[in-house]
C-alpha cells in the first residue's frame, strides 16, 4: 500500500512504504464536511463531518469498524498553524470520493460523536504524521470500508417523523462500483422489516417499508453496501414517532 503525495506540510519518508508491517495512522476518514470556528478569524475549533475508522489497540494493524458522525477538536498546542492548514486540507478533501489518513495510532484519538451529539468540550486535534489522502479503488480493507459507510439522511439521527409511512433515504456515496446495491432494514417494537437489494439513485437512494409507524415509539434504521459478496459497514439512525401538532386557529 503506498500513501499519496501528502496534503498537508509535514511528509514521514517512511509513511511511502507499504504499511503492512505496521500501520501508524490513527484514523482514516471519508470526509463530508469541514466547520471551522468561529467563521471569521484564525480557526481556534473544527468540526469534521464524515465516516471515521480509528485505529483500535488489539494490534499495530488493527481499525475499529467505521462510524458515521463528527470529530471535534481544538488546536493541538504548539501545533496550531499546522493544524490550520489539515483543516482546510480537509476541506477540500470533502465528499472527493478519497479517503484522508491523519493522526497517529499513538495519540489520544479524537472520539467520533453522533450527529444529534451537540458541539462541546473540543477534543485536541492530533497532527500526527501530516495528512495524505488515497484514492477508492485502493486494495486495503480500512480505507475500503471507511469509504463504503453510506450516509443516513431521512429520518435524521435523533429526528421525529408523524406516524404512517417513512421512507428511508441515504445519501449518495461517490466512486461505488458497477452492480452495487443498498440494503437497508429498520425495527421498533416488535416490528422489523429488511429491504431487498436497492440499485443506487442518481443522486440518493431510498426505500419505503411496508410497515406502518406506530406513535410513541422509537425506531432504528440501517443501511449497507453490497458490492458483490462483499458487504460494507452497517450505519444507522434512531428517531422517535410523534404526533404532529395541530396549528393554532388565528382568531378573526
Amino acid at each position: 500500500m503506498r500513501l499519496s503525495r501528502p496534503l498537508a506540510v509535514l511528509c514521514i519518508p517512511a509513511l511511502a512504504a507499504p504499511l503492512a508491517a505496521s500501520d501508524p495512522i490513527g484514523i482514516y476518514a471519508a470526509v463530508d464536511k469541514v466547520l471551522v470556528e468561529p467563521s471569521e478569524g484564525p480557526a481556534e475549533r473544527v468540526q469534521i463531518w464524515g465516516a471515521f475508522a480509528l485505529a483500535a489497540k488489539e494490534s499495530r494493524n488493527a481499525y475499529a469498524e467505521p462510524q458515521r458522525g463528527y470529530l471535534y477538536c481544538g488546536l493541538e498546542q504548539g501545533k496550531e498553524e499546522e493544524c490550520r492548514k489539515q483543516w482546510e486540507d480537509l476541506r477540500r478533501l470533502a465528499r472527493s470520493g478519497q479517503a484522508a489518513a491523519m493522526a497517529s495510532r499513538h495519540a489520544k484519538l479524537p472520539r467520533v460523536r453522533r450527529a444529534s451529539e451537540k458541539p462541546e468540550k473540543p477534543d485536541a486535534y492530533v497532527t500526527g504524521w501530516g495528512l495524505h489522502r488515497f484514492q477508492r479503488r485502493l486494495d486495503y480493507e480500512p480505507v475500503r470500508r471507511v469509504l463504503a459507510v453510506p450516509l443516513p439522511k431521512s429520518p435524521a439521527d435523533g429526528g421525529s417523523v408523524p406516524p404512517g409511512k417513512v421512507t428511508l433515504v441515504c445519501g449518495k456515496l461517490p466512486g461505488v462500483k458497477e452492480g452495487a446495491r443498498y440494503l437497508f432494514e429498520i425495527d421498533g417494537r416488535n416490528q422489523k422489516e429488511k429491504s431487498p437489494a436497492i440499485e443506487p439513485g442518481k443522486e440518493d437512494s431510498s426505500w419505503t417499508p411496508a410497515l406502518e409507524l406506530e406513535v410513541g415509539i422509537e425506531y432504528t434504521w440501517r443501511v449497507r453496501l453490497k458490492e458483490g459478496d462483499w458487504e460494507g459497514p452497517v450505519v444507522n439512525a434512531t428517531f422517535k414517532v410523534e404526533k404532529p401538532e395541530k396549528p393554532v386557529a388565528k382568531k378573526p
